[in-house]
């Protein structure tokens, strides 16, 4: 099901939030998104966002999904992480191995 105009999430950006200069990780889920997702529109729509990118986005496996976003943070110190679906996960397996660092 994809959304239309009406429903689909927008961008913090547009209702006038800063994230300043902080680099935006976006982290999809099982399958990526889309190119009608609202991941893909964020990513157009956010100067700053990047996508984390997956080997294989049909069988994750965390030791190698973990390396890619442990990898683009380092890429990106002071990034703010936007995952969804399994992304989401992913992100708080990141978070609790790192602790408040």
């Amino acid at each position: 099901m994809s959304a239309d105009a009406t429903t689909r999430p927008r961008p913090p950006a547009s209702s006038g939030f800063d994230f300043g200069p902080h680099p935006l990780l976006i982290v999809p889920g099982l399958r990526n998104s889309g190119p009608g997702h609202w991941q893909r529109h964020w990513l157009r729509a956010l100067r700053n966002a990047k996508l984390v990118d997956q080997t294989d986005w049909n069988t994750p496996t965390l030791g190698d999904w973990l390396g890619s976003l442990v990898q683009s943070i380092r890429d990106n110190p002071g990034a703010i992480l936007i995952g969804h679906s399994l992304g989401c996960a992913l992100v708080a397996h990141v978070a609790r191995l790192r602790g408040n660092k």
